[in-house]
């Protein structure tokens, strides 16, 4: 068995043996997002930015939306929303994460929150539709 520094002095050895060196740190944050460029478009406001959200992310954030809404008008209004809302509040990214994951948290919060309104809308269609039609009439007037 060997001695801490007889390990020690065997790991010197082996790396002026020029055995291969530990790997670089992973980099996180803005600087490793893949996404960058998107985000400081995004930023800036500049034109075809927001074009260049839904190019990217628009498949992705609808088939999630799909998956939880499990209604394909729910979730092209999610979609919708959720984008909308990532390019409204691009100054609240931290970048701590990927751009991408806080894209989805936001695609899923809305779908999330389209979910649970869906019960309170049914029963407020049910309830229009009990009323009398000159009621109904009035209502979608307003």
């Amino acid at each position: 068995m060997m001695t801490t520094g007889q390990l020690a002095s065997a790991g010197s050895l082996a790396l002026d043996q020029g055995a291969a060196a530990a790997p670089p740190p992973i980099r996180r944050g803005p600087a490793a997002d893949r996404d960058a460029s998107l985000v400081e478009r995004l930023r800036r406001h500049e034109e075809g930015a927001a074009e260049a959200l839904v190019a990217q992310y628009g498949d992705r954030s609808y088939r999630l939306a799909m998956r939880i809404t499990n209604n394909s008008s729910d979730a092209e209004e999610v979609v919708q929303d959720a984008l909308w809302a990532a390019s409204r509040k691009i100054d609240t990214f931290r970048g701590t994460a990927a751009f991408g994951s806080w894209v989805y948290r936001i695609t899923a919060n809305a779908a999330y929150q389209k979910r649970r309104d869906r019960p309170f809308l049914r029963r407020a269609a049910k309830l229009l539709r009990r009323l009398r039609p000159e009621a109904q009439a009035r209502i979608r007037a307003t």
